[in-house]
């Protein structure tokens, strides 16, 4: 009987040591804002963040990625406030071969609110912050070979090559604040 408290008492004890461990441990990243870690990057930088390609498309696109969606490239690109508790600037880019259920989505305009601009008009801006955009993501020049949807706010912007059936998106914006914790 005294070896059976015994071991419950202890098992308790350890059980609770682990629950004070895992509380107290030192915060890591914050998830929510991706801010980078790197010395080199100045705040005033947009840095890559480290989301996956299958992330940055459920945020771009508020849905997962299917089996029909082949992503080709996808980046995210994040400024941190001085104190990296807040993101102040953030933008995506992505070029994928889209199930053809997205491309629908895009183009219906109840779903992102995005409109077909006229042949040979370029969006605007292009791109939204000063950063270039990768190498791989087409330049202003090349819009006359896309059908091109755009958010009345300039926001979303979706290009879509039917040719090779090749989409090209890219948002930003003004950060958010870190979780209240």
């Amino acid at each position: 009987m005294r070896k059976s408290t015994a071991l419950a008492v202890t098992v308790a004890l350890l059980i609770g040591v682990l629950i004070c461990a895992i509380l107290l441990r030192p915060k890591r990243e914050n998830p929510v804002t991706n801010r980078v870690e790197d010395s080199a990057t100045p705040p005033s930088a947009l840095a890559p963040s480290t989301w996956s390609p299958e992330e940055i498309y459920r945020r771009a696109f508020w849905r997962q990625p299917t089996a029909r969606d082949r992503i080709i490239h996808a980046e995210r690109r994040v400024t941190a406030s001085a104190d990296g508790e807040q993101v102040e600037r953030w933008q995506w880019f992505i070029q994928l071969q889209p199930d053809p259920a997205l491309l629908e989505t895009l183009r219906n305009p109840e779903s992102f609110s995005l409109l077909v601009l006229a042949p040979g008009v370029a969006p605007r801006p292009w791109p939204l912050i000063a950063t270039p955009a990768p190498a791989w993501f087409p330049s202003a020049s090349a819009s006359p070979e896309f059908e091109i949807l755009q958010a009345p706010s300039a926001g979303l912007t979706v290009l879509y090559r039917a040719r090779d059936t090749t989409l090209f998106a890219t948002d930003s914006g003004s950060g958010f604040a870190a979780p209240v914790r």
